[in-house]
């Protein structure tokens, strides 16, 4: 887990979670000012986090 940097292109597989404002702990396919990049060495378990992710998120968790 980083903060994202703009610019920054990431090669393995990965995902973004907003870290500010109402929608904190929100999973991103696409990156913004205000958030992490969570990268995987493998895609299964990019999918299977970003699923929990989305769904911790969905219940205010």
């Amino acid at each position: 887990m980083k903060h994202y940097q703009n610019g920054v292109k990431y090669a393995n597989s990965h995902f973004f979670i907003l870290h500010k404002g109402l929608n904190t702990g929100k999973p991103l396919n696409e990156p913004c000012p205000n958030c992490f990049v969570i990268i995987f060495q493998c895609s299964e378990d990019c999918e299977n986090i970003e699923s929990i992710c989305k769904s911790l998120w969905r219940v205010k968790f």
